[in-house]
């Protein structure tokens, strides 16, 4: 597993700290917010929900999570509400710890957790209506939102670290960035078929991407977006993507963002473009946002989030707005529990 050498590291992207190694366990315990500063972590309790009302084109602060993490994974459920999955405050075992984010209410609750903490992975609602955990381990977890149960089900090819998700529109989960314990980093895509219940190795990207990005676009496409070059993500990040068309098995260039990013969050927005949100650049964590549009193969530069995040996660919830979470700010221990909301 990963151990602490305080650097920039990513899975859907986090920043890493002093740590020890993954316990493997249930961290729900040692959870809260004590990954941030005292002053930090008070505030993350203490302060009331703030004002979640829509506005266009701006990110808006909602209600903080209860628990500050980086190198969590999140996804919106078939019933409405946002899950912030696993992670790590880097002051003991890796999350498993759940927690669900109601829009109608601004508020969070406690869900049921993973059978054992989990950092630098990816998650995502399939065909099926449940949330996959994939990734920091070979072993992946399904939750069914209806009996609020996790089970374990068909392990991937080999344990692997950074994992981006997406569900395709073939029906398929998408795993990619991944680093094999193995073989290396950063090339790999493997595939989740749920009829067969079986994982398939599809050609891999054709840049090595340490902490990418990976989302289902509108014309069917799988986009690869930034992560870093042979090296940890912290050192810098890439402006390119590419897009992967499942038909063809095949990877091709498309038009590289405007700054180069790692520890990136990504979704697919309402509007058809694809958001860029946050990330590592060049060292430092960074507040800029782009989309970009598959039609025209063009980003644009959007609203920029209220605070610099990297290793945070991202998810467009029913309301049809993009939910940014947690992740590390300043500093690698300046962890926090705070949420942005952006309508576009």
């Amino acid at each position: 597993m990963l151990t602490g050498v305080a650097v920039l590291a990513v899975g859907c992207g986090l920043v890493q700290g002093d740590a020890g190694s993954d316990a493997g366990s249930d961290a729900g315990a040692s959870g809260g917010a004590s990954g941030s500063t005292p002053s930090d972590a008070a505030a993350d309790i203490a302060t009331p929900p703030p004002d979640a009302s829509p506005v266009h084109g701006k990110w808006v602060t909602v209600a903080r999570m209860p628990t500050a993490r980086t190198g969590l994974a999140a996804a919106g459920a078939p019933d409405g509400r946002i899950y912030a999955i696993g992670g790590t405050d880097w002051t003991g075992p890796y999350f498993a710890t759940v927690e669900a984010y109601s829009p109608s209410t601004n508020a969070w609750s406690a869900v049921p957790s993973m059978s054992s903490g989990r950092v630098s992975f990816g998650a995502v609602v399939a065909s099926d209506g449940r949330l996959y955990a994939v990734g920091d381990s070979n072993i992946v977890e399904a939750f069914s939102v209806a009996t609020q149960t996790w089970s374990a089900v068909d392990a991937l090819l080999a344990p692997n670290d950074y994992v981006a998700t997406a569900a395709g529109a073939d029906g398929r989960i998408y795993a990619a960035g991944s680093c094999d314990r193995n073989n290396g980093c950063g090339w790999n895509l493997d595939v989740y078929t749920l009829g067969s219940k079986t994982w398939t190795s599809a050609a891999p990207m054709t840049t090595v991407r340490e902490g990418v990005a990976l989302v289902a676009g509108v014309d069917g496409r799988l986009y690869a977006i930034g992560g870093s070059f042979n090296g940890p993500p912290g050192q810098g990040g890439l402006k390119t993507a590419e897009a992967y068309t499942p038909s063809t098995n095949s990877w091709a260039p498309v038009a590289s963002m405007n700054v180069g990013r790692a520890a990136l969050a990504a979704v697919a927005g309402p509007d058809g473009r694809i958001y860029a949100i946050g990330g590592v650049s060049n060292g430092t964590p960074v507040t800029s946002v782009e989309a970009y549009m598959p039609s025209t193969d063009t980003w644009t530069v959007v609203a920029s989030l209220n605070e610099a995040r990297a290793g945070h996660a991202a998810a467009v919830g029913a309301d049809g707005r993009i939910y940014a979470m947690g992740g590390t700010r300043s500093s690698v221990t300046d962890i926090t529990a705070t949420v942005e909301v952006y309508t576009p």
